[in-house]
């Protein structure tokens, strides 16, 4: 398995490599199981690296806990068909009871709760309003610089010709 890399130099102190470190699994605990933490790529001075970032984006953070109401509602949905399935053949023929087990009262209440702070945020709240400073997600320091977004597909139309694609002004 191959992680996607990104190349990065910086016009002003000469930085030149490439990093897949933005790659990985970042979660927030909160009371209603673990949610996904948007991030980006940046610069972190306390590292002196390139890390990492949080992204406080409310854009980003609302699609980040919607994909996981999503893979949530999907675990639920493969979890009751597996507790159908270790049924026996009569019960599940002749029985129309919906399956239940611990693993599955878990995911319905977790899908509850965060479906109810996807229309009335009252626990992620300060998740979702967050407008403190970005962290590094390697140190915890706000000392941080968060690169700009790119368009998608920039580097396979560039990748030929190795040039810079922000030009500092004449």
């Amino acid at each position: 398995m191959s992680v996607p890399a990104i190349d990065i130099t910086c016009d002003r102190c000469d930085y030149s490599g490439s990093t897949g470190v933005n790659f990985g699994i970042f979660k927030y605990q909160t009371p209603f199981g673990r949610i996904s933490l948007p991030r980006t790529l940046g610069w972190c001075h306390s590292c002196e690296s390139v890390s990492p970032i949080e992204d406080t984006d409310q854009v980003v953070r609302l699609k980040s806990l919607k994909d996981d109401v999503a893979e949530l509602e999907s675990s639920l949905a493969e979890e009751i068909a597996n507790e159908k399935k270790s049924r026996p053949f009569f019960a599940r023929l002749f029985s129309n009871d919906q399956p239940d087990n611990e693993a599955i009262s878990t995911l319905r209440v977790s899908l509850a709760n965060l479906s109810q702070e996807l229309v009335f945020p009252s626990v992620l709240a300060t998740y979702f309003l967050s407008i403190g400073d970005s962290h590094c997600l390697a140190c915890g320091s706000s000392d941080v610089f968060r690169f700009p977004r790119m368009p998608t597909g920039l580097d396979d139309f560039y990748s030929e010709m190795h040039e810079a694609l922000l030009q500092k002004p004449s």
